[in-house]
């Protein structure tokens, strides 16, 4: 919220979507019209609560900017993120998440050999152990069949419905 300009993040790829399609085409200076921003992927009003966030691909973008905002605030949350993408080329906003020290950790599907970090898919499992069994407020976005596949677990598991938020980009593959 304090920036002053826009940012959008988005991986182009060959099969372009329409959105990426006239994203592409538009030229410095070009003016958008946009909705306002809506929904319930926002920080919970109770700063006390722990929070576990799992993000997949271009799915870190909302904790891109919901970590900046908390540094630039100077708040301080208790707040894990598990980010999970293709190699260590496709890790987007390291800087911004290294800020949360221990708190982060990196899930790579295509590690390279010398990787010593957690290898392959973000799973249910990975996702408990990281919030003690579901005790922190979870918010997974990432490519859709992702999202819905790690909610279905997770409510499956035990965890609460109101323990889980998701938010997902559709047309991406999973992660």
């Amino acid at each position: 919220p304090e920036n002053k300009l826009l940012a959008i993040t988005t991986k182009i790829t060959p099969e372009k979507s329409t959105f990426k399609q006239a994203l592409s085409r538009l030229e410095s200076g070009a003016k958008i019209q946009m909705a306002n921003p809506m929904g319930d992927f926002v920080l919970p009003k109770d700063r006390s609560l722990p929070l576990l966030f799992v993000g997949g691909g271009v799915g870190c973008t909302p904790f891109h900017s919901i970590i900046q905002h908390l540094n630039q605030a100077h708040e301080k949350r208790d707040i894990k993120f598990i980010y999970s993408a293709n190699n260590l080329e496709d890790v987007a906003f390291k800087d911004t998440f290294e800020s949360l020290r221990d708190g982060f950790e990196i899930a790579l599907t295509n590690p390279p050999d010398n990787w010593g970090g957690k290898s392959g898919r973000i799973t249910a499992k990975d996702i408990l152990k990281a919030s003690n069994s579901g005790q922190r407020r979870t918010y997974i976005s990432g490519p859709e069949p992702m999202v819905e596949t790690l909610d279905k677990e997770l409510k499956d598991a035990g965890v609460p419905k109101h323990q889980i938020l998701g938010d997902f980009f559709p047309g991406y593959q999973t992660i």
